[in-house]
């Protein structure tokens, strides 16, 4: 080899590493998340999404975005937001609810969406089937029928002349049809009439609760962030309202950490943990289609005693028994 073609040679090698250097890094993949609730209000339950995903290997912010985004409880402002993600080409939408779910899937046949503690997910259209949900969509549901029906027997326990409970959803809510399904299943089951009361929002508490308590509500039952996420949300302020006419509420474990005096069924921080598990999957190729829809396996009963006594119940001690926790 000849002293210019060495030269060339070594000055190839060196230049190697700047070369290399400059390769463009592999873009994050981008996870957004859609609430319909105010940011504020669901900032735990995000927590236990990142959780999971760092668990998993995950750099929130460096090996991955996620995007949280909010129409601050307005609907009307869910179409634009969706809209905006699915011009962007993210890679995954998780959809905290059935009204995102259903959006996403209407504007969507390509991007993966995860969706999170739904109900219905079949009978809604979101899915074929559990096992092979089919199309760009899988994640976690909750059959609430069941767990209302438990909720309000746990309820009798406390409050033994139980004949009414009421039920608040909002206006234009897109699960009526099945939140009145439930309602019936639980009617049905224990001879007790559920009262579905459609509101505007969280504005009209105060105003909802005493006429429930004027038609002969004997107690409250608060729908999960799947079916309800605006007032689930608002729900410490639910509470207070239900307390000021003497009404208990019953509602998820994390109800009773905000003054229900019963919270029965999965946790909603393990649905936004195990969320990250389908991120995965689907980041690293699997269809959302052929990957199985999940329901929670492990319940949970929280007994609020402190709440339950200032509105003057008394709890057996065959119910603190069943307990998983007990509020002082």
């Amino acid at each position: 080899m000849n002293k210019r073609a060495t030269a060339f040679v070594l000055m190839a090698l060196a230049a190697a590493p700047a070369a290399l250097l400059a390769q463009p890094k592999a873009k994050a993949p981008v996870v957004a998340v859609v609430w319909n609730a105010p940011l504020p209000a669901v900032q735990s339950l995000e927590e236990h999404m990142l959780r999971g995903l760092r668990e998993l290997g995950y750099g929130p912010g460096k090996t991955i975005v996620v995007e949280f985004r909010s129409s601050d409880g307005d609907a009307a402002r869910l179409p634009a937001i969706v809209g905006d993600l699915v011009r962007r080409k993210v890679d995954v939408i998780v959809a905290p609810s059935n009204a995102v779910a259903k959006l996403a899937q209407g504007l969507t046949k390509t991007i993966p969406i995860v969706m999170v503690d739904v109900t219905h997910p079949v009978a809604a259209g979101l899915i074929e089937s559990l096992e092979h949900p089919g199309g760009n969509i899988t994640g976690t549901y909750t059959s609430e029928a069941a767990l209302n029906a438990k909720r309000v027997e746990l309820l009798r326990q406390l409050v033994p002349k139980l004949d009414q409970v009421t039920v608040f959803m909002t206006k234009g809510n897109s699960q009526a049809a099945f939140l009145r399904g439930d309602a019936d299943v639980t009617e049905r089951a224990l001879a007790v009439k559920v009262e579905i009361v459609e509101i505007e929002g969280p504005a009209e508490f105060d105003r909802a609760t005493a006429a429930a308590a004027k038609r002969g509500a004997d107690g409250i039952l608060l729908l999960p962030a799947g079916g309800e996420p605006l007032l689930f949300a608002s729900r410490r302020q639910l509470v207070e309202a239900a307390a000021k006419r003497g009404l208990p509420v019953a509602g998820g474990p994390n109800a009773a950490a905000v003054g229900a005096v019963i919270g029965y069924g999965p946790r909603s921080e393990e649905h936004y943990y195990r969320s990250a598990a389908f991120i995965d999957k689907i980041l690293k190729g699997e269809k959302p289609g052929g990957i199985p829809v999940q329901q929670p396996t492990t319940f949970d009963l929280v007994v609020n005693r402190k709440a339950a006594g200032a509105l003057g119940l008394v709890v057996s001690p065959a119910l603190l028994k069943h307990a998983s926790k007990v509020i002082e």
